[in-house]
């Protein structure tokens, strides 16, 4: 579970490798008309993600018995 909140915060690494994300689609469409409310969108789509993930994967931890994993969000 881990693992899978690691990748999906590094995802915006990914755009290096040529795939589009939300942060490589979001530079491009600043970049087009200097409106900055697509990185806006895409940070809160990365929370939304992020912090409900995180959560889950320490509520799962917690449930099998791994007491010291948990970080505080």
């Amino acid at each position: 579970m881990n693992d899978l909140v690691s990748l999906q915060k590094d995802s915006g690494l990914i755009a290096v490798l040529g795939v589009v994300d939300a942060i490589r689609a979001a530079q491009i469409e600043t970049a087009i008309d200097f409106n900055y409310t697509p990185y806006v969108v895409a940070g809160f789509l990365f929370c939304c993600l992020t912090i409900p993930m995180a959560r889950l994967t320490d509520r799962y931890a917690r449930k099998k018995g791994y007491h010291g994993a948990g970080g505080h969000l």
